[in-house]
């Protein structure tokens, strides 16, 4: 039985991923927001802890890298609701009395990454822009070279057109 929701949720990935490349691109930020909260959803269940155990710390890092990739890959609005579902799916096991992280620690854990993430975003973004404006530069630069080169290739035709002018005269 287990088996057969494993490859369920594969199915239903494989999905996601086929309309994820099929859809306009006004549609991919809102199904890869869709696609990282359910992975948000289904890591916090397949870590769910059990409840005389302990609490799984590695969960976090999962949500880690979750909200990682909702920053790169999402505009900053998807981003925050992918965010809010893993925050919550992060306290869920707290929430129903099973061992779990602090809710405190969470909370503290999400501003902090939340705050590293935004700087990470800022200074990629600014990045981009100046490598954008580096590449406006260079092809400027380029037609300028070309332009000289052919404005020196035209003074040297009329200097020796002058030069033969003055020589036939």
């Amino acid at each position: 039985m287990r088996t057969y929701w494993i490859w369920l949720a594969l199915l239903g990935a494989a999905w996601v991923c086929a309309l994820m490349e099929a859809a306009s691109n006004a549609a991919k930020p809102l199904l890869l927001t869709i696609n990282l909260s359910a992975a948000s959803i289904a890591a916090s269940i397949v870590l769910w802890p059990e409840s005389s155990g302990t609490a799984n710390p590695y969960m976090i890092l999962v949500f880690t890298l979750l909200a990682g990739k909702a920053v790169f890959r999402l505009p900053q609005a998807h981003a925050w609701s992918a965010g809010v579902v893993m925050v919550l799916s992060a306290m869920a096991p707290s929430a129903a009395q099973y061992p779990s992280l602090p809710p405190v620690y969470i909370a503290l854990y999400a501003v902090m990454l939340a705050a590293g993430l935004i700087v990470f975003r800022m200074s990629w973004k600014r990045g981009e822009e100046a490598e954008a404006r580096n590449e406006a530069l260079l092809s400027e630069y380029r037609k300028m070279q070309r332009r000289v080169a052919s404005d020196e290739e035209l003074a040297r035709q009329e200097e020796r057109a002058q030069i033969s002018r003055e020589i036939q005269a």
